[in-house]
């Protein structure tokens, strides 16, 4: 008799420490799982910020591929200003025709990645406000090389400000 109640007893203990054991692997399980999930949304966003940068990086290298390109059409105008054959003045327009369109396009995509209000990128839209100022309304002055270095460092102050923001 004493046997059946320690036998029953120990069964007993067994089941619910089992049941207790069970319980704290669910919840072990499930943090577990969400420790899991956190970890994978901050990957995703990890890669969606270095593709965001990435864009940024591409926008502005075609922008100062464009006003170089600007700036070097402008200076053989300025050279050159009797000395040309219609078909060069045609070829210039063209090719003014395609660095307008190209900055424009890289222009309005570069201020729609933009949207935070902070110092680098306040900084790059009012230097791109400068270089547009220049490039539409000031028609045959060049692009001012200051104004395309401070683009890229500001930019390269941007993307070193968020990569260091995701370490």
């Amino acid at each position: 008799m004493m046997w059946q109640i320690i036998l029953t007893s120990s069964v007993v203990s067994a089941i619910i420490s089992g049941i207790f054991s069970l319980i704290k692997d669910t919840r072990a399980l499930k943090q577990q799982a969400k420790i899991l999930q956190i970890e994978h949304n901050d990957r995703i966003f990890n890669q969606n910020q270095i593709q965001w940068l990435d864009n940024i990086r591409n926008c502005v290298s075609s922008i100062v591929v464009s006003c170089s390109k600007y700036n070097e059409l402008i200076g053989l105008n300025d050279l050159q200003q009797t000395s040309r054959s219609e078909s060069e003045i045609v070829s210039e327009i063209g090719d003014l025709t395609e660095i307008s369109d190209n900055l424009r396009q890289q222009t309005t995509l570069l201020r729609t990645y933009l949207f935070h209000n902070e110092f680098y990128e306040n900084q790059i839209m009012e230097v791109l406000g400068s270089i547009i100022f220049t490039f539409s309304k000031e028609k045959g002055k060049k692009i001012s090389p200051k104004d395309i270095n401070d683009l890229v460092e500001y930019t390269r102050q941007l993307i070193f400000s968020k990569m260091e923001e995701m370490r």
